[in-house]
């Protein structure tokens, strides 16, 4: 008696679970091929006989296997940190949490260690001037002492330097906040949560008129194959709002190329975020608030 296949079906088809598994050998199969192609680009560095050779010696380290494309040379580019593999879809802090850290900011000690803070900041006074060390070069330059060089930028830059300082009496117009009260929200969210962002506003005609503090904890940066902050067009960051992403946002004032762009280097799609403390392994800062919780629970 013959055997009847399993997958025979009508008109010589096989039937739908047998064409998902070619379909899946197929793309594992293309998979594999494209990590050996890469691999096979990554070039290997020399290695010292005498490692393998030598009396208890070191040895060959193992082959290296990249995990991301080489780079134009040929060599693998590093990665910044071993961040958790789909980090980007994570949409809550993995280390304390933001409400856990807004509600000990306003303890009664932590608030007026901060309300301190804010208060000695903001109040300080302020004016644009040429740079001591900009002047002391000019004047290397041009053989006058620096007084006169400074005194000559100043004229020169007056006008600029009146649009600086009518524009940073009041940075955020649109909602009425003065540079005290401007300056205080910004050591606000350094000094809870070490999440500084700052969105820039812009006019119909280009011109930039207000930078608005946001609220850090909504921000939420995205890595790059590196674990790094990725470079304009891609997005930088996302604003989390009601438990899911709200908009993004790439990195401010920088090209393509990282280049610093000043003239018209805001657009609507940029975001200014800042840390004091800046680690390695991970996007998110480390506020004083944050290390008074860990010194308190040791």
């Amino acid at each position: 008696m013959a055997l009847r296949n399993p997958f025979a079906k009508a008109k010589g088809r096989a039937p739908q679970g047998a064409r998902d598994i070619s379909d899946l050998i197929q793309a594992m199969t293309q998979v594999n091929r494209g990590l050996q192609e890469r691999n096979e680009a990554l070039r290997q560095l020399p290695l010292d006989p005498r490692w393998a050779e030598a009396e208890f010696g070191p040895n060959y380290p193992l082959t290296s296997q990249a995990l991301d494309v080489p780079n134009a040379q040929g060599f693998a580019t590093p990665r910044i940190s071993q961040y958790p593999v789909g980090i980007n879809l994570q949409l809550s802090r993995e280390h304390m949490p933001w409400g856990t850290l807004k509600a000990a900011a306003d303890q009664p000690l932590a608030r007026a260690c901060i309300e301190i803070r804010k208060n000695r900041i903001s109040t300080l006074d302020w004016a644009f001037r040429v740079k001591p060390s900009y002047a002391a070069r000019m004047a290397r330059k041009s053989g006058k002492n620096e007084y006169e060089v400074e005194n000559d930028l100043r004229n020169e830059f007056q006008d600029e330097i009146d649009q600086l300082t009518a524009f940073w009496e009041i940075p955020d117009r649109k909602n009425g906040y003065e540079f005290a009260d401007w300056m205080g929200m910004i050591q606000e969210e350094q000094l809870t949560w070490d999440a500084l962002a700052i969105y820039p506003h812009k006019t119909y005609g280009g011109d930039l008129l207000n930078l608005t503090v946001i609220d850090g904890s909504t921000i939420k940066p995205l890595l790059d194959e590196q674990g790094g902050r990725s470079m304009p067009p891609l997005p930088s960051f996302q604003q989390i709002l009601y438990g899911f992403p709200r908009g993004d946002f790439t990195a401010d004032t920088v090209n393509v190329d990282g280049e610093l762009v000043v003239p018209g280097a805001f657009n609507n799609s940029q975001l200014i975020y800042r840390r004091r403390v800046v680690r390695t392994w991970t996007p998110y800062g480390f506020s004083p608030t944050e290390q008074a919780l860990l010194d308190s629970a040791l």
